[in-house]
Parts: structure tokens; sequence; C-alpha cells
């Protein structure tokens, strides 16, 4: 995050975040037959309190290649302003409609994250009743399609020309989630170290990871050992600290082939956390079978293990994994269970 000198900005600021409404699940996801918040409701979620404070937000964009990249900034009419980072989103298809959806998906996470802003609960007895359950539980698994991935696509209703498209690509986005009783914070710090990523994979593919790794932006990278002895690099593509982080393997010093992992961390709570965990191989060469039938080997259960490992390994003693120091790391050793993770490419 960046600023200008902000004495008036943050003041204007304090006084919007306590105005901020939260955002109206007012639009349908047909594939979950759930109800989100879409953009217009984020926006009219946050537009009173800053016309208020004096305040307005602008979203650049910014040239990637194979997707948007959108950038959230704050002005007051002092001419104080705030950047909050850059996001980027791949983009489903290699078309309009591709780009358009991840655009908007890109707008609306990004200024959520910007003024903290959650969806209002659509049916409060029903989560409340339902919630000793879910965390009993504790896993929801889906194979989704990418219009599933990018929910507030906002097609018209009658696009019915693009129903068998998605229907294709439908087993080449493996979603798994469960709620976890931990912060989110305590989650990022393991899953944005990849020294710590061998502790909870249910690929079981992942050796080690050298120190001194821990993932900070887009853009940076991490070498990971698998167990096959192969060394991989692995590419920050979506980042965003406590929320959001994505990446894309490949051979090292490579173009990454196209397939991606990422982890979306949704607070329900200050102490409770649902944690999604993704593989989307859409982006991969049709033409190279080798990977597609790798790609076509993970499954969401072995997602679904490396959720459930990090529920144990945050949930035994969240503040320690969350505060602990690289030169901690092997004097917890013993205590670290023997298991191994896959991102290969």
């Amino acid at each position: 995050m960046t600023t200008t000198k902000s004495a008036t900005l943050a003041s204007a600021m304090a006084t919007a975040f306590a105005q901020f409404e939260a955002a109206a699940k007012d639009a349908n996801n047909p594939h979950f037959k759930s109800k989100y918040a879409d953009l217009p409701s984020v926006i009219e979620a946050v537009k009173p309190a800053l016309i208020a404070n004096r305040l307005f937000f602008i979203q650049a964009t910014h040239d990637v290649d194979g997707g948007v990249c959108i950038e959230t900034q704050v002005h007051h009419e002092s001419g104080e302003s705030m950047s909050f980072g850059r996001l980027f989103v791949p983009a489903s298809k290699n078309d309009a409609q591709g780009f358009g959806s991840a655009l908007t998906y890109a707008r609306r996470y990004s200024l959520m994250t910007a003024f903290g802003i959650t969806c209002e609960d659509d049916d409060g007895n029903a989560a409340a009743k339902s919630a000793p359950a879910r965390r009993a539980n504790g896993v929801a698994a889906e194979a989704i399609d990418e219009a599933e991935a990018q929910a507030d696509a906002e097609e018209p209703a009658d696009d019915s020309d693009d129903a068998p498209e998605a229907a294709t690509d439908e087993s080449r986005v493996i979603r798994v989630s469960r709620v976890i009783t931990a912060p989110a914070s305590a989650i990022f710090a393991l899953i944005a170290d990849p020294a710590q990523q061998p502790r909870f994979d249910g690929n079981e593919n992942l050796q080690e990871a050298d120190e001194g790794q821990r993932v900070t932006a887009v853009g940076e990278k991490f070498l990971m050992t698998n167990t096959s002895g192969r060394i991989r690099e692995n590419t920050i593509v979506e980042f965003i600290e406590d929320r959001l982080i994505a990446w894309k393997p490949s051979e090292v010093d490579k173009t990454p082939p196209g397939h991606l992992w990422r982890w979306e961390l949704d607070p329900i709570d200050d102490d409770t956390t649902n944690v999604a965990h993704i593989y989307d191989w859409t982006g991969l060469d049709p033409d190279d079978e080798k990977r597609i039938e790798r790609a076509r080997s993970t499954t969401s259960e072995s997602l679904l293990a490396s959720v459930n490992r990090l529920a144990e390994l945050v949930e035994a003693d969240p503040g320690s994994e969350s505060e602990k120091k690289p030169d901690d790391a092997d004097a917890g050793e013993e205590k670290r269970p023997n298991i191994v993770r896959r991102t290969d490419g």
C-alpha cells in the first residue's frame, strides 16, 4: 500500500470506515445455487460514506499478459491519495467475455479488500444454526468450472450459447473449502511460506523448500523441490495479504505452462476462517497430453487433504504458527507431521 502525505485522508477514511455498509448479496450464482454481492452492490456499500467524507476511488488497470491487473486508489478532495496495491486475475478464456469476467472479479475483490467490505447475511438464522454443523464437518468440496470460479461474470441470463463451453471446462477447475477455527493471518502465514508447505500437502508431491522465501507480492518467485527430486519455480500471480495467494509452477527459468494453484481465505470472524483451495488447469495447452494427463489425476480429495492437514496444524496452536520466526523452525521440527505437498509443473 502506498500513500501521499495523508493526515487529512487518514481522518476522512477513519470516519468513512465506520459508515461503510455490508454489501448486499443480490446476484445469483446458478452453479452453487447461492447468492453473492456483485460489483454494483459493493460500490453502493461504500459510495455514500465516501461522498460524505469528500472521498472517491479510482480503479486503474495495468497491462499484463493472460488476464487483468487492477489497482484501487482512494483520493481526497485535498489532493491526498492512497493506493491499495495491485491485484492480478487470470482470464478464463482468451476473448472479450473471459477478460470481462476477470475484470469484474478483480474490481470487486480489490474494492472489498481496500475498504474492508463484507457481505450481509441473507439468512442470519440459518447461518447461525448451521455454523456448528459446518465447523464439526468442516468440509465442502466441489469440482467447478470457470464460470463458478468467476461467479460475478454477470453474463446475461439468456446467454445460452456459453453453456456448452462451460460444461467442457467443468473438470478443469477443482475447488474445495472448509471452515478452519483459526484467524486468517495465522492460516495465511503457513500458506505464504514455501518452507512450510510440505507440512500440509495432500498431493504427496512436495519435498522441501528453502527458508526465507516468504511471499509478499505478485511477481515474486519461490523454488520447491518435489519428492521426485525435481526443482520447480513458482511465480506468484495473485496476492492479497491474509486473503488470497496463487502461483503458477514451471521448470526453473521457463515459461509457466498455464496451470495454477490458489488459496482464498474469507474470515467469518476474528477466530474463524473459510479456506478454499483451488487447482485450475484451464490454461494448459490442450495439445500437451502429458501435462493434461497429470492435471486430470489431481482430485478434490487430494486438495481437501491439504486443507484438512493445514487445519490440523493451525488449529493445534494458531498463535505459534503466525508468530514463528525463521530461526524457530528447527526448534519445532519434532512436532511436525511427516507430510509432503504437490505443486509440480
